[in-house]
């Protein structure tokens, strides 16, 4: 199995993503938003390709993990 290598930059609540030759891959942010936190992950056209959001269940205690695929994309 073969591994892919990228390199990271991290500023506050944005990640960039770049590949071995450092050119640009893909981006994330994620934020905080009454009680919910959403992280989405966007192509170089500045496309959300996947949105992750983590929810708390006040009445139960649990987190509620959602992971959504942009139709379309692999």
């Amino acid at each position: 199995m073969d591994k892919l290598v990228y390199k990271i930059s991290h500023a506050t609540n944005n990640l960039q993503i770049y590949n071995t030759e450092d050119e640009f891959a893909f981006f994330s942010s994620w934020f905080l938003e009454f009680g919910k936190t959403t992280a989405e992950i966007y192509n170089t056209e500045e496309e959300i390709i996947y949105k992750i959001t983590k929810k708390f269940k006040f009445g139960n205690g649990e987190f509620l993990m959602k992971l959504k695929l942009k139709k379309g994309k692999n």
